[in-house]
């Protein structure tokens, strides 16, 4: 099977400087290079304009399937109200070809975030995480459940694959084949940010950034995130668990929490405290269930 675009190009590891040249004289805006973060499939970087660029690259298998029309997610997310997101100004896209075949890029411009950084980047991310302030906390959840109660014909997609039910149980069984019938007729869909962990939230001022898998997903999706990416940090994981706690006892959510527990699980890094605190909660959930 073909090695899908989206992972073939890590961005982290390959030159991208025809990319950035292009950005640069389509937007007639100059990268500051001091500032440059670079994901597996995002380039970001402040400009000399006091903007801020965001370069994304997807395999052009992402315009077939259940998520083919559905746009692009950061510009797509200015419909949406009550959420802390960065203003965003303007967008571009285009094939890659004859470079690199198989990709479509995308790029946006939008508001810089002067007061805060996003909180993974810091060094010491579970103690800033942590410290974090009742508002902050306040302002998250006030984001999600505006957030929630969005309607929208948007698939979420996780890891660049739509969430669905087949996927959700066919991840949960492969780790934990003791696991009864899920029920995916009975859960509930809210509108879900679908990526949401800490190096996409900022701090000391709460900002959401990185919109672009936005969309319908099972209840609870975006806590069960923040919690599974506060695992190493039992303080952290306990706080997330507190503050959306109707969703971690809703049964969806419950779901939700199991998923993403399989997912590190299936990872296997058994020497890591998220991983044993993993397994720990799995089987705390599958009783639950």
């Amino acid at each position: 099977m073909t090695e899908p675009a989206a992972q073939k190009y890590d961005l982290r590891h390959h030159d991208m400087r025809d990319v950035v040249d292009r950005v640069e004289q389509m937007l007639d805006v100059r990268l500051d290079s001091d500032t440059v973060v670079r994901k597996r499939r995002t380039i970001g970087a402040a400009t000399n304009t006091g903007s801020w660029v965001r370069i994304e690259l997807r395999g052009s298998e992402r315009r077939t399937g259940p998520v083919a029309g559905q746009g692009w997610g950061l510009e797509a997310a200015q419909a949406l109200t009550g959420v802390a997101r960065p203003q965003w100004f303007r967008g571009a896209s285009w094939r890659g070809e004859p470079l690199r075949p198989g990709t479509v890029w995308r790029v946006d411009e939008v508001e810089l975030i002067r007061d805060a950084e996003p909180i993974r980047t810091k060094k010491e991310w579970l103690e800033e995480a942590d410290a974090l302030q009742p508002q902050w906390w306040d302002d998250l959840g006030a984001s999600l459940k505006a957030l929630a109660a969005t309607d929208t014909t948007r698939l979420a997609t996780p890891d660049c694959l739509p969430v669905t039910a087949v996927r959700i149980e066919a991840d949960v069984r492969k780790v934990f084949p003791e696991v009864a019938d899920l029920h995916p007729e009975n859960w509930q869909w809210t509108t879900a940010h679908a990526d949401l962990g800490w190096a996409n939230v900022t701090g000391p001022r709460l900002w959401i950034t990185d919109w672009e898998d936005w969309g319908r997903a099972p209840r609870g999706l975006d806590a069960a995130n923040l919690w599974a990416n506060s695992l190493g940090s039992p303080s952290v994981a306990d706080k997330v668990a507190q503050r959306f706690r109707p969703d971690f006892e809703s049964e969806t959510g419950r779901i939700m929490a199991l998923w993403r527990c399989a997912q590190i699980v299936a990872w296997g890094q058994t020497h890591a405290s998220a991983y044993v605190r993993a397994t720990v909660e799995a089987a705390r959930i599958v009783e639950e269930l």
